[in-house]
């Protein structure tokens, strides 16, 4: 089987990489060493953009999990500190540099696993990757009509239960919803999700591809609404999560099952994507009675603000101040937890589990996930806010360093299987749990290291109860 030289001299990189951070491997508390730093992510950087050239001769594509998932890991794990080494400290230090003296072995730990990553990645592709090849899904019917009822269904009932602080405009996280809207929202979620697929897929099938979009949404009208009104609440709001998981899933099914979008559109999407959330962070508030609507306060607190970081990432890099928690308390002041938090993630996937377990059984509340190990271990049991968690961070408190290695190594291996095995296979339900881990791929790097897989259980009981298999 031809393998492409891009990813074979990707395969060597990586190997010399990780060879070398063995040998480099620094104290766990140490000075800050900003020319190691500096080697650290250079390195990395490098092997990944190697990587990323190998893969898109495989899926011919620059739009993938592969793509996404790097993006969000370079932002998370070295802007904060590539700014730092060129002067630019993050508006609030003593917030992001928890402990300062785990800085080299916190940075060193998520360039090897990323790398482990890659090497599962590639070790997969080289063995069982093909070439491009046109793929033919099998094919089902869905009771579109049902479905776009139940959609309404969802989002009424969230409308009603999420509170009128949330549809009025007002943000703080998703904390001052109504009891049950957090449930409810799995379900819209995983919905809107599921109808962009169909649309798409279904779509493809008539062969009609001189059809505009436009006029395939016309045909689509309840779905079109509530794409729109779905985008629109969480807007206003200004929570960012939710809009950015849409639009990518919508991107992703557009390049799969339509036509296939070219870096420089995509360069060009995403600029505006940054200015205009960029935006909406500036512009969104926890207050009552704002004038103008979140885009018109964005700019005016851009043009009247004297500080000079704007970054759209800010939020999203901030969080690696909890893998610098997750190296400064475990072991030292915290055993290992030994998969405790993974094992509740992992259950929460499954709808009522984790609620009827916790129901049963005492667990401490800082042991039901390592967002609440994290928020309890920096503010004690009385927290005021959850700090939220790390995709490296969840793995190490819970496996440590040769667990970070060994996980992350599957984990681009499973990675790389998923998007094998929907092109030879055409699974149609591989498809789905492909495109739903795209749409959390960014995202999913300042999350625990189930939350992708959390999402695919809902969408596969959705797919069951809505489709039926058309037999060849």
């Amino acid at each position: 089987m031809k393998v492409h030289k891009e990813l074979f001299f990707s395969l060597v990189v990586t190997i010399l990489i990780i060879i070398v951070m063995v040998f480099l491997v620094p104290p766990k508390y140490s000075l800050r060493d900003d020319g190691f730093l500096f080697f650290l992510v250079i390195v990395t950087l490098f092997s990944s953009c190697i990587y990323l050239i190998g893969i898109y001769k495989i899926t011919r594509s620059w739009l993938s999990f592969f793509s996404l998932f790097l993006l969000g890991y370079v932002i998370v794990n070295y802007q904060v500190i590539l700014l730092s080494i060129c002067g630019i400290e993050p508006s609030k230090p003593s917030f992001i540099w928890i402990n300062p003296l785990v800085v080299n072995y916190s940075t060193w730990l998520s360039s090897i696993a990323i790398n482990s990553f890659i090497l599962g990645s590639i070790l997969y592709f080289i063995n069982k990757a093909k070439n491009t090849v046109q793929v033919k899904y099998e094919k089902f019917q869905v009771n579109l009509k049902a479905y776009d009822y139940f959609l309404i269904v969802a989002l009424g009932t969230f409308g009603l239960l999420v509170g009128k602080e949330f549809l009025s405009g007002r943000y703080d996280g998703g904390s001052n919803w109504g009891a049950g809207a957090s449930y409810v929202f799995i379900i819209l979620r995983c919905s809107v999700i599921l109808r962009i697929i169909y649309f798409f897929k279904l779509r493809n099938e008539k062969s009609n591809k001189r059809e505009s979009l436009y006029s395939a949404l016309q045909h689509n009208k309840i779905f079109a609404l509530v794409y729109l009104i779905y985008l629109g609440l969480f807007l206003q709001s200004g929570d960012r999560g939710p809009m950015i998981e849409i639009l990518v899933v919508t991107l992703i099914s557009y390049s799969m099952f339509y036509k296939s979008i070219s870096l420089g559109k995509l360069l060009l999407i995403g600029s505006i994507g940054i200015v205009l959330m960029t935006l909406v962070r500036l512009g969104r508030t926890s207050f009552d009675n704002v004038e103008g609507n979140i885009l018109e306060r964005g700019i005016n607190n851009f043009q009247n603000s004297e500080s000079d970081s704007f970054f759209f990432t800010d939020e999203l890099a901030s969080s690696v101040r909890i893998l610098y928690r997750a190296v400064d308390v475990v072991p030292s002041k915290h055993d290992y937890l030994y998969g405790t938090t993974m094992v509740f993630d992992a259950i929460a996937g499954i709808p009522f589990a984790s609620r009827l377990l916790f129901s049963s059984i005492e667990v401490p509340v800082m042991y039901r996930s390592s967002t609440y190990f994290f928020t309890v271990m920096g503010q004690g049991n009385f927290y005021t806010y959850g700090e939220g968690s790390h995709f490296v961070g969840d793995i190490y408190i819970n496996l440590g360093v040769y667990g970070v290695i060994f996980l992350m190594f599957l984990f681009g291996a499973f990675i790389s299987f998923i998007f094998n095995s929907h092109r030879e296979n055409k699974n149609f339900i591989l498809v789905i749990f492909y495109i739903s881990i795209c749409g959390a791929a960014i995202y999913m790097n300042r999350s625990v290291f189930f939350f992708p897989f959390q999402i695919a259980i809902y969408l596969y009981v959705l797919h069951l109860v809505f489709s039926k298999k058309i037999l060849s």
